[in-house]
């Protein structure tokens, strides 16, 4: 027969009858013999269950020759016990037999030959029997049990195994033509549409440049500051390398220089809030009032004094000049620790001097007025101890009042004694107190009206960090 056509039905008069082998070879003609996979991976994968003699191979499908097999159960296989001496190389295959006592395909352990450098069993493949490889496994002398370590998978090895593929060939050649002869079309279409748009944009650059030079041209008169205009009069300042301004480009007027900030007889140097730096940061108190810790602040410096005795009236039946008020309680440079934001009260006037809980300078409390003058002798002026204010002169043989006590500690003088009377005129009274702290001057004496004693200074606090 030169004409073979498979398959059709049959008839009453025309019998058509065909035999698994027919099937098997139109099978055979379009895929190949291997295990059948879902994104080239395949089944029928081989392990040794641990601690035996004994592999299983799992559930899969594979095409031999034409034919189909399916297991559908993971499936043990048994291997023999090995020589003492001598290791041997065993192989799991999947058998197509088609031997008329046979006609199956069964998974199988074909085992190999034992020797000191033993080797996998050739596969079987004639026109009876065919063998595809699914692993080879090494069993080893004297032993019980198997290692997975020694299954080697052979399952995408092509030559032994292998996945099922289609036998159909694809006219490529054909394909390649015609896509050479799209790209070549469409390659030249792009060119043309790049040329034209390189143009266009090369165009739109020129003009572009055009626009901006006469823009920039414009500008140079108009809003733009030239050149020869930096440094001069009703121009703008030239800066030096450093970015600062020449003293030659500045109008005339008194400046401060650096070096004189935070200097005797010079300025002092504030910081971002407005506070004295370099540890030039002071408030002064004459009155009442509250002093809240600046941020960052722990130590505090007080000075201060309290507010100036009164001077003293002529003494009760005699002439002789009154005494000095005595000078306020005073301290200097006193420290104190604090807290960053702590609110402190103070009490300053003309009476004692308080800060919060730290400080209290006691009115009166600091250095001696003088003495009055005598009466009806020789009189002198009294003087208050460490520069206190000075009596005031005698007149005649009349007494004068005694000098108040000193003020801001020995700093200043206290109060200046009333004159006494003269051979005219009436006695003085006694000078006030001038600085804070400072006591009044003493009444002056003599012959009646007596001088008035002088008032005291009030006080003074002054807090610095």
């Amino acid at each position: 027969m030169s004409q073979i056509y498979k398959f059709f039905n049959s008839s009453t008069i025309d019998k058509r009858t065909y035999q698994a082998s027919d099937f098997a070879d139109y099978f055979s003609s379009v895929l190949s013999t291997g295990l059948l996979h879902t994104d080239n991976v395949p089944t029928l994968a081989a392990s040794v269950v641990s601690g035996t003699m004994n592999t299983i191979v799992s559930v899969g499908k594979a095409i031999m020759k034409g034919h189909l097999y399916e297991n559908t159960t993971p499936l043990t296989l048994s291997h023999s016990i090995p020589e003492p001496t001598l290791d041997r190389i065993d192989r799991v295959v999947l058998r197509l037999d088609l031997r008329n006592a046979e006609r199956n395909i069964l998974l199988h352990v074909k085992e190999g030959i034992s020797a000191t450098y033993p080797v996998a069993p050739d596969l079987q493949r004639d026109n009876f029997v065919y063998e595809i490889s699914l692993a080879q496994i090494r069993v080893r002398k004297n032993t019980t049990q198997l290692l997975q370590s020694d299954l080697v998978d052979e399952r995408l090895k092509q030559d032994l195994c292998g996945l099922v593929s289609s036998l159909i060939s694809i006219p490529t050649s054909q394909f390649q033509a015609q896509w050479d002869l799209f790209f070549s079309n469409k390659s030249g279409e792009i060119s043309t549409v790049a040329a034209d748009y390189m143009q266009t944009l090369h165009d739109d650059l020129i003009r572009f440049k055009a626009d901006w030079d006469a823009w920039f041209n414009r500008q140079q008169t108009d809003g733009f500051i030239m050149q020869t205009e930096k440094g001069k009069p009703n121009g703008v300042l030239q800066l030096d390398d450093k970015g600062k301004a020449p003293l030659d480009q500045l109008p005339d007027m008194d400046y401060v220089r650096l070096s004189e900030k935070g200097r005797p007889n010079g300025i002092p140097i504030l910081d971002e809030e407005g506070l004295l730096v370099n540890n030039l940061n002071y408030r002064i108190f004459t009155s009442n009032g509250t002093f809240i810790v600046p941020k960052g602040v722990t130590k505090l410096v007080v000075t201060g004094i309290a507010a100036g005795e009164n001077g003293y009236d002529v003494p009760s039946g005699n002439s002789s000049g009154g005494s000095g008020g005595r000078g306020g309680e005073y301290i200097e440079n006193y420290t104190i620790t604090v807290t960053a934001g702590q609110s402190i009260p103070v009490t300053v006037g003309s009476g004692n001097t308080v800060f919060g809980s730290y400080i209290t300078l006691v009115k009166g409390g600091g250095y001696y007025g003088g003495s009055g003058g005598g009466y009806s002798s020789d009189s002198y002026a009294g003087y208050g101890p460490g520069g206190a204010g000075f009596g005031g002169p005698r007149g005649g043989a009349y007494a004068s009042g005694g000098g108040g006590g000193a003020g801001l500690g020995k700093m200043y003088s206290g109060g200046k004694g009333g004159d006494g009377r003269g051979n005219t005129g009436s006695s003085k009274n006694g000078g006030m107190g001038t600085v804070p702290g400072a006591g009044g001057g003493g009444a002056g004496g003599g012959d009646m009206p007596f001088g008035s004693p002088g008032s005291g200074a009030n006080g003074i606090l002054i807090v610095g960090w």
